[in-house]
């Protein structure tokens, strides 16, 4: 985890390959570079030095840029394909951690020196690493788990839920992978398109969930319903599911569960309550090392959370979440300590929420689509409403507010006014701006008109 140099809170990037840096106290929006030609989709910090970052691209590239001098090194050891996506970059101790759509993984230091690599098979939408572990999952690729000290072979291959009572084969898309806190890597939780999250426990021995939760919304009948049917036959309905693109979870909630932030494709965002079978009641214990006896859970639907709390969300795509007591990546952070949560969308907005309460703090305009986001180590969010405007709840950086008296006039241009309006004529009745002729055609067309009929 590092610290910008140039004094920004929040560094950004871009669809269109611009770099920005945010600094709360003083309302100011910074260019730190630009990468032509490329879509920015991961960013991470480099271990050891504060000020510069790894950056990835849709194009399969990888930089490295300096935030304080803005000098763009292109890292050409991990870019062998033109069309694989970089879906993850984390910084773990003094080691760098990328994820390329195509399956390949690697680890490698400051001065690109690899020290692990691994493929996974499928095409793969996200990745995560925390306690020496690496979770994957995509499109048709299951949830798979390596160890990085023996990454031979993944120490858990999930298995799919049983076809409904129609024999059809539940499809898989896994859009995010979330370690769940305090479970030692034991819990993870998976992100769906298809509007489903599943947690799978790795002390159980159950290669299936053993618990699953649908977040969908559908206002039929009038009403806000939040679920899925109760039965295994009932289809997911894509025009009401939302495809579900982060998924965070962050702490444990009363009894046995835990608390995610959701966000999906049209701009909701949520924070869910999902209940875990008790036998998972041990995950505060991390030093717990034996199998938990639960049952998988099979062919059964997804259950509705808990509760929801709907959090005022964007007009765009969630593109990135961070929330303050999840991130295993910003464990050494100031903001992991606060109730936080930071989201970013397409709209061009970076929203800032309180964990706790789900009141929006603030509502920064950026000017480009955000794609992903880095928060400094010595950065604070617990006081942003001292500095963000309280009109509408946002405030445009980088631009002072002043006050336009182009629409106020004066005496003068007053009384000028006043008689340009005095020598307008004035017209009685709408038919005088009509002439003759054009009267006499348009009765010609009502007689024609009613000859016919």
């Amino acid at each position: 985890m590092g610290s910008s140099s140039s004094g920004s809170d929040v560094i950004i990037g871009s669809s269109s390959g611009f770099l920005k840096g945010i600094s709360i106290k003083s309302q100011n929006l910074s260019s730190i570079s630009l990468i032509k030609n490329e879509n920015i989709s991961a960013m991470c910090w480099c271990g050891s030095l504060g000020s510069e970052i790894f950056v990835g691209c849709h194009s399969g590239r990888l930089y490295r840029i300096d935030t304080k001098g803005s000098s763009v090194v292109f890292v050409e050891e991990f870019s062998k394909s033109h069309e694989d996506s970089v879906i993850a970059l984390q910084s773990y101790d003094k080691f760098t951690f990328s994820a390329h759509a195509s399956g390949d993984i690697a680890l490698f230091t400051d001065n690109l020196t690899s020290e692990l690599r691994l493929r996974s098979s499928g095409s793969i939408c996200s990745a995560k690493l925390a306690a020496n572990q690496v979770a994957t999952g995509g499109k048709e690729s299951n949830l798979r788990v390596w160890d990085i000290n023996n990454h031979k072979e993944p120490i858990f291959t999930a298995k799919n839920v049983r076809s409904s009572v129609l024999e059809l084969s539940v499809p898989i898309w896994i859009a995010d992978v979330s370690f769940v806190p305090k479970s030692n890597g034991k819990l993870v939780l998976t992100a769906s398109r298809y509007g489903e999250l599943d947690i799978y426990d790795l002390r159980c021995g159950q290669r299936r969930p053993v618990a699953r939760h649908a977040w969908r919304t559908s206002r039929k009948h009038g009403k806000l319903h939040v679920g899925s049917g109760k039965h295994s036959a009932v289809l997911p309905d894509l025009t009401t599911t939302r495809p579900i693109t982060k998924a965070v979870a962050y702490d444990n909630s009363p009894g046995v569960g835990l608390r995610v932030v959701a966000g999906n494709a049209v701009g909701e965002l949520s924070v869910l309550d999902l209940r875990l079978p008790p036998g998972c009641s041990s995950l505060n214990s991390p030093d717990y090392s034996g199998s938990v006896p639960i049952k998988s859970y099979g062919s059964r639907a997804p259950g509705p959370p808990s509760s929801v709390r709907c959090l005022s969300g964007a007009s765009g795509c969630i593109t990135r979440i961070m929330c303050g007591g999840a991130d295993e990546e910003y464990s050494r952070a100031l903001v992991n300590s606060e109730p936080i949560i930071i989201t970013s969308s397409l709209d061009r907005y970076l929203r800032i929420y309180n964990r706790d309460t789900g009141k929006r703090l603030g509502k920064i305009y950026v000017k480009v689509p955000i794609t992903s986001f880095l928060v400094s180590s010595s950065a604070s969010f617990i006081d942003i409403e001292k500095f963000t405007k309280s009109d509408n709840d946002h405030y445009a950086l980088n631009t002072v507010e002043k006050v336009d008296h182009s629409h106020v006039l004066n005496e003068i241009e007053e009384k000028e006014v006043d008689d340009l309006w005095n020598q307008l004529p004035i017209i009685d009745n709408d038919n005088d701006l009509v002439d003759e002729p054009s009267k006499i055609s348009n009765s010609y067309k009502m007689c024609k008109r009613k000859c016919k009929m």
